[in-house]
């Protein structure tokens, strides 16, 4: 296919994972739908692989490094797969209610390479456009959430405006990306005072979203754009560019105190140091920990809430309770490291690190900046970077992190893109080339369905359960939840649903074989424990669930 409609797929590629949603269809009615066309638009579009070959070729050393490492990143994960001692099914779809698996980050590393092949601001435009098209629809459906009118009940314990992302903290992180990557057109002069005002107000209704939604996480990265634009817009005037320097020291200052404040000390701290994030500096010293006991293939992809329990510190049982668990780091560098190894989350660290050691001399002396699309992609994929180092790798907002980082890798890391001043000889060679790379696939034919069969079976697995459930008899239940492929998140799902029904004989068949497919689950061997009438099948569970979490016994009392 042409660049136009590779960008133009990415683009609507993008926008069905954040937009669909299966609410009437699946236990999980968020992530394993958003999982199904991720995938589906990878197998989709890895039949252009030519196109990062051709650039490979003709790239930077820089480039080279980006592609190389990407590409060693997906290999140490499928290589993890078969040693980290995992069961291999919940690594290759990741757990239920996250779908962050080796599949996924399959599906976003050929992403990533694809979009880092795009290599003029049209074709850019083309994806970001899908990008606020999505966007204003995300904005009108978080309004009729404030306002109480969403027309579906979700079934959620936090703050009503979710967006089709099932989650306040998500659906603002996603609204702050946006918003820091318009913040810059809102003072292009080019598009004229009418598309600036629209621009204002959407920042606006974005801010707004954000702090309504009581998820702070949108609203800081606002502000950390808004001050990034401020000092960038300073070090462009050259008769004040001097006072970037005393600026940038009072940003640095600034973020040292925010983050002694983060941990309860000076001046920041009282406002600062909440119980959301004291949390989440206890799930990244269990993540240290698992890292430190998982070195090289980390202890399966997805896999880290099996190990929670396991790896915690007895100050985080004492801080936050016993039965307060995770199955995410709540950062995505850390979540990588912990599930597939040290290695694997360095060479995705590696290329951030890359892109910013291009980027940042460029915003520091924005007087060489060579195009316009700069700073707003800049400060859209370093928004969700911040982002991601304080959540989830949710897919729905995750995928257009990833596109981001392959639109900054195209940008940064290829010193001919974005000039537009080709010869006339290069682009004669240009079409010829693009003609030979646009040719039909036979590989997108092959390719596509394969991906498509594997993507749908977690999906018609989770449906069927949910009709199976409708249906209300309990051997249609049994029989979905333990086809392929396996979950034991839907499985104790089953075990508590037959328990709750008064129906002890197949509660407890559901459990014994939830814990043989299963026998890391601490949740798994614990309703074995309460749905068992056996003595000698309550004290296997219970020597299990002391194997899984050794402060069990000392505060379980």
């Amino acid at each position: 296919m042409s660049k136009m409609k590779l960008a133009r797929n990415i683009g609507i590629i993008g926008a069905f994972v954040t937009f669909v949603i299966s609410p009437n269809t699946n236990l999980d009615p968020i992530n394993l739908i958003k999982f199904f066309f991720l995938f589906i638009g990878a197998g989709y579009l890895i039949a252009d692989y030519k196109r990062v070959i051709s650039r490979f070729k003709t790239g930077t050393k820089t480039y080279h490094y980006f592609v190389i490492s990407t590409l060693a990143f997906v290999l140490f994960q499928f290589v993890g797969l078969f040693f980290s001692g995992a069961t291999l099914i919940s690594q290759i779809y990741g757990v239920f209610g996250r779908n962050t698996g080796f599949l996924t980050y399959l599906a976003l590393s050929i992403l990533v390479l694809l979009v880092s092949t795009l290599e003029n601001s049209q074709q850019v435009r083309e994806v970001i456009k899908y990008l606020l098209i999505i966007t204003c629809f995300e904005m009108f459906y978080g309004l009729f959430q404030f306002a109480n009118l969403d027309p579906y009940s979700w079934k959620n314990l936090y703050n009503r405006i979710i967006g089709t992302l099932g989650n306040p903290n998500f659906s603002s992180a996603f609204y702050g990306i946006v918003a820091s990557l318009i913040i810059p057109y809102l003072f292009v002069k080019s598009l004229g005072v009418r598309n600036r005002l629209i621009v204002l107000v959407g920042i606006g209704v974005l801010f707004f979203l954000t702090v309504a939604s009581h998820s702070w996480q949108g609203t800081g990265l606002i502000m950390i754009s808004s001050a990034i634009y401020f000092l960038t817009f300073i070090r462009s005037i050259p008769k004040i560019r001097i006072l970037g320097y005393p600026i940038g020291l009072l940003y640095l200052g600034i973020t040292a105190l925010a983050v002694r404040g983060f941990q309860g000390d000076g001046p920041f701290g009282t406002y600062l140091n909440k119980p959301t994030f004291t949390i989440r500096m206890d799930y990244w010293q269990t993540a240290i920990n698992t890292i430190q006991h998982h070195l090289l293939f980390g202890v399966g992809s997805d896999n880290f809430g099996d190990w929670f329990r396991l790896m915690r510190n007895e100050e985080t049982v004492k801080r936050i309770g016993l039965g307060v668990t995770t199955n995410s780091t709540h950062n995505v560098a850390l979540d990588i490291m912990a599930n597939t190894g040290l290695f694997a989350g360095v060479l995705y660290l590696s290329v951030v690190v890359l892109i910013l050691w291009k980027a940042l001399p460029r915003l520091w002396r924005p007087g060489t900046l060579d195009n316009a699309m700069f700073l707003p992609l800049f400060l859209g994929w370093f928004a969700y970077f911040i982002q991601s180092m304080v959540s989830i790798n949710q897919i729905g907002v995750g995928v257009w992190g990833w596109i981001f980082q392959g639109l900054m890798a195209s940008l940064v890391l290829n010193d001919t893109n974005f000039t537009h001043k080709i010869s006339e000889v290069t682009e004669k060679k240009k079409k010829k080339t693009e003609k030979a790379l646009s040719a039909p696939s036979l590989l997108r034919i092959v390719v596509t369905p394969v991906f498509i069969l594997i993507a749908v079976l977690p999906l018609y697995s989770d449906a069927k359960l949910i009709s199976s459930l409708k249906s209300g008899d309990e051997n249609k239940v049994y029989a979905a939840v333990t086809a392929f492929p396996l979950d034991p998140a839907r499985l104790n799902y089953a075990t508590q649903t037959f328990s709750q029904n008064k129906l002890p004989e197949i509660s407890l068949k559901s459990a014994k074989f939830t814990v043989e497919h299963f026998p890391n689950s601490f949740d798994a061997w614990d309703l074995l424990r309460q749905v068992t009438n056996n003595q000698a099948d309550r004290d296997l569970a219970i020597s299990n669930m002391k194997r899984l979490d050794p402060y069990f016994e000392k505060y379980s009392q």
